[in-house]
């Protein structure tokens, strides 16, 4: 849920939600814009050498990803239409 009765209800609901590193938050944002991810193409574009495990990060904070292998070598992610709009609470 996004929103709490009190204030400081709501003070202790934000402060609990997962956060996201600045670099989960720079994969997030693409794949909420409908880029498909490969780790090759985080490291050239945004410059994340590990960008599985940032993939791993946001999984574990509750974000569902989709992948899909792409010539038996390349795990490419992205978000489908559902996976947006169950991931638009942590926006």
């Amino acid at each position: 849920h996004a929103k709490e009765r009190g204030q400081q209800s709501q003070f202790i609901l934000d402060n609990n939600r997962p956060k996201f590193s600045r670099q989960c938050r720079i994969l997030f944002d693409a794949m909420m814009r409908g880029e498909r991810l490969t780790s090759y193409g985080c490291a050239l574009q945004y410059k994340i050498m590990d960008a599985r495990r940032r993939f791993c990060d946001l999984e574990e904070n509750g974000v569902v990803i989709s992948e899909k292998l792409i010539d038996g070598h390349f795990k490419e992610r992205f978000f489908t239409d559902e996976d947006k709009e169950f991931n638009k609470k942590f926006i």
